[in-house]
């Protein structure tokens, strides 16, 4: 064997162990993308059930407030309807004074 064949043989050689060398990088790379992938879908996951736990914490809030509102506008129309009824000065200043409280409540 001559020179030129044992560096034939070595570029081969080192070609070939580059080539599966590049392969392993390659496969390496494509189980790491999948793991990151299996990761990022657990991380859904935990944040989909965090939100699916907070439903009924929003749903008693939505509750009160909602009987807060009707409470408030009934109220209100309370005070309307006493307005509407009363035929003294006196008692429409009343039920004006109690009609502005009553919208105080609401946008305080």
């Amino acid at each position: 064997m001559g020179t030129t064949t044992v560096i034939v043989l070595s570029i081969l050689g080192f070609g070939f162990v580059g080539i599966i060398g590049y392969f392993i990088m390659i496969y390496n790379g494509l189980i790491s993308v999948k793991e990151n992938i299996k990761k990022s879908w657990g991380n859904v996951d935990v944040i989909l059930k965090q939100r699916y736990d907070e439903i009924p914490k929003l749903i008693s809030v939505c509750e009160s407030y909602t009987q807060f509102e009707k409470g408030m506008l009934d109220r209100l129309l309370k005070s309307r309807e006493k307005y509407l009824s009363v035929r003294s000065a006196e008692g429409k200043s009343e039920a004006s004074n109690e009609i502005s409280a009553d919208f105080r409540s609401i946008f305080a």
